[in-house]
């Protein structure tokens, strides 16, 4: 990621490599075995690429307030901005009028809205909300690494093996045989909010 480009615009287009290149060391490392040499090393890049990620979204949001007052919106005199790709969505709200009357409010391209408390409705304040692919924070934890435990598969009991016969109903009739309900698989998502 260049260095010298600060603008949200040029951090979202930077973004996008930085975050392609996570997503493909994510699918190395679980590809790996556990004991294969350069795994730790390859956690290690993705945490450094997740990191200057974060950090240059950071700058960017500091140089995005620095000039605040210039990109005010002409209507509510607040700043209010969206960006995103696919990969990373920033919404910041500045309250630069100060308006007691400006509650609430709402990134309808986010499709996020939030309430103001009434003490930041009259200090100069800003609200940062960061949704990555990735979970940024998580990764830090100690158990976020799973221990993996070699497992057998439990060997069959006697009982197990031996088939049973079907047992009969007074009508004489076999049973149906109950159907199987597969299992349900839930798609879990992260998002990081910042505040």
């Amino acid at each position: 990621m260049n260095e010298t480009r600060i603008s949200m615009e040029e951090v979202m287009l930077d973004s996008i490599d930085a975050m392609k290149l996570i997503d493909e060391l994510q699918t190395l490392i679980a590809d790996l075995d556990d004991g294969y040499k350069d795994r730790q090393r390859y956690r290690d890049i993705m945490q450094e690429l997740r990191e200057l990620v974060q950090e240059k979204v950071d700058r960017a949001c500091v140089e995005t307030l620095s000039k605040a007052v210039h990109l005010a919106d002409k209507e509510t005199a607040n700043l209010q901005r969206t960006w995103g790709n696919n990969w990373l969505s920033l919404c910041m709200w500045g309250n630069l009028s100060k308006n007691p009357r400006i509650k609430r409010y709402s990134f309808d391209k986010a499709g996020i809205s939030f309430d103001i408390p009434k003490f930041l409705t009259l200090s100069e304040c800003a609200f940062r909300i960061v949704f990555m692919k990735f979970d940024t924070y998580s990764v830090t934890s100690p158990s976020a690494v799973p221990k993996s435990v070699p497992r057998k598969p439990p060997s069959p009991t006697p009982e197990e093996t031996t088939p049973k016969k079907p047992r009969k109903t007074k009508s004489g009739d076999l049973p149906a045989k109950a159907e199987e309900k597969p299992t349900p698989v839930h798609d879990v998502q992260y998002f990081v909010i910042e505040l």
